[in-house]
Formats: structure tokens, sequence, C-alpha cells
């Protein structure tokens, strides 16, 4: 396995790159995140992934009204993070 992107060289960042995103790679590094997240979190009982969970669910909802929040402001003449 090749070292992490930071700390490649710039002439080498191209080549880790494109073998950085191979479906097999991509694959395997997904697993041992999910792996080192089981072995942190859910193996040791930890409250941690429902506060994931709930961040997550958050975030998402968010961005999902974002546009409608847009479209509401602009039409109100304020920008989307001013209050109303």
């Amino acid at each position: 396995m090749s070292p992490p992107l930071a700390e490649q060289k710039l002439a080498d960042v191209p080549g880790h790159m494109a073998q950085s995103i191979k479906p097999k790679a991509m694959m395997s590094d997904g697993l041992s995140l999910m792996q080192r997240y089981n072995k942190r979190y859910i193996s040791s009982g930890s409250f941690m992934p429902v506060l994931h969970f709930i961040g997550a669910i958050s975030v998402m909802s968010y961005i999902m009204t974002l546009p409608k929040r847009r479209q509401d402001a602009s039409r109100a003449g304020a920008s989307p993070g001013e209050a109303h």
C-alpha cells in the first residue's frame, strides 16, 4: 500500500489518485473504515453512533431544504442566512 496522500510528493499525486479511485481500492478502504468504526464505537458500546446518526440526519435535512430556503429568501429580498 502506498503512503497517504499527505506524504506524497507533488509529482506522485496523479498516480496515487489513479490507484485510489479504482473500485477495488475504494471497496477495501470503505471496508477498513467500517471495521475501524465498528471496533472503536460499536464493539465498545459507545453512545457516539447515535450522535453521529442525529448529526447526519440534521445535515441531510438542512441540505434538502436549502434550495427552498434560498428561493424563499430571494423572494423576500433577504440573503439565505438572515433571520426573517
